[in-house]
């Protein structure tokens, strides 16, 4: 069975979901294809996919879609995903950076190299001003904590911006001020994102008074 894609991680997880099947990329078909995901909902797309491999194959093909779907936005981006935040998309952000600290490994929870951008993210619910117990038996603020991380990567790491979020509000910290806690820059979600567009070069600006994101996908 051939899967339309050569996204390894998609790979990966469909041939543990199929693993009594012999699960084959388009790579390993030696066909270089890039089917225009043109189609208004993620089923039209799949099925679009699935449908243009097969005829160039013949062979059983399946095929999937999926997008980000903001629901302030009705649904915004959706579809369109993959054609409003580019084919690179996943690669801007560095997920679970390693950071040595004390000749221990420790991790970044979000890293954004283009923008330098660090990013420490807590539970919905967890104060961003509070003291939490942290290994090393200290206890730190989650800006103390991603200050922490920041004063141990190296000097062309170093972050321009340190942002701590519990998902209902982020803090934004301006590394470039001698006392960044001096002048905080706070944005609650369920009132306004806009102002979270330093995070990106190409900025997007989004205005919305509910904030809330799933991530929705098809198969056919």
């Amino acid at each position: 069975m051939i899967v339309a894609t050569n996204n390894k991680g998609k790979l990966e997880e469909i041939r543990k979901i199929l693993s009594d099947y012999k699960i084959y990329s388009l790579k390993d078909k030696n066909l270089d294809i890039d089917v225009v995901e043109d189609e208004d909902t993620f089923i039209g797309n799949a099925k679009k996919k699935a449908i243009e491999i097969y005829n160039i194959l013949h062979e059983e093909t399946i095929a999937d879609d999926s997008g980000l779907c903001i629901n302030c936005l009705d649904g915004f981006p959706g579809v369109m995903t993959h054609r409003f935040l580019g084919d690179d998309a996943t690669d801007k952000i560095e997920f679970q950076k390693k950071v040595l600290i004390d000749s221990n490994t420790k991790r970044i929870d979000a890293y954004i190299p283009e923008t330098k951008v660090l990013i420490e993210q807590k539970s919905f619910g967890k104060a961003l001003d509070k003291k939490i117990h942290n290994s090393g038996d200290v206890d730190l603020t989650p800006y103390e904590q991603a200050k922490r991380y920041n004063d141990n990567l190296p000097y062309s790491e170093k972050a321009r911006y340190i942002v701590t979020s519990n998902f209902a509000e982020i803090w934004i910290y301006d590394m470039n001020l001698r006392n960044p806690e001096s002048d905080i820059q706070k944005i609650n979600f369920t009132k306004r994102a806009e102002d979270a567009t330093f995070i990106y070069k190409d900025e997007k600006q989004i205005r919305c008074t509910d904030l809330t994101i799933t991530i929705e996908g098809e198969d056919a």
